[in-house]
């Protein structure tokens, strides 16, 4: 665009502006507006769908790393308890015999 051309769109939005007054400038940007929020509610839809399974998914990893290392830790205790309970019998049975 040449800059006889941007002072005529210039002037052009003026006098638009100037005749019909703020209003018809408004009602454009608004026209432009309503066109797009229908796009903008989808996208946000989308990513806020998109968000909410990277949570419910954060959660799922999260409540199975507790769950792993709730049974690592009842495995470790039964696993002592064995241990223990058979060195208990080794001594009792080396103390008695």
């Amino acid at each position: 665009m040449n800059i006889r051309t941007a002072v005529v769109h210039l002037c052009a939005a003026g006098c638009l502006q100037t005749a019909a007054g703020q209003g018809l400038i408004d009602g454009i940007a608004s026209n432009i507006e309503n066109a797009v929020r229908p796009a903008q509610s989808a996208a946000e839809s989308f990513f806020g769908d998109i968000g909410g399974n990277i949570a419910s998914a954060a959660d799922q990893a999260g409540q199975n790393a507790a769950s792993m290392a709730s049974n690592a830790i009842a495995n470790a205790n039964s696993y002592q308890e064995g241990q223990i309970s058979s060195e208990l019998s080794s001594y009792h049975s080396d103390a008695t015999g």
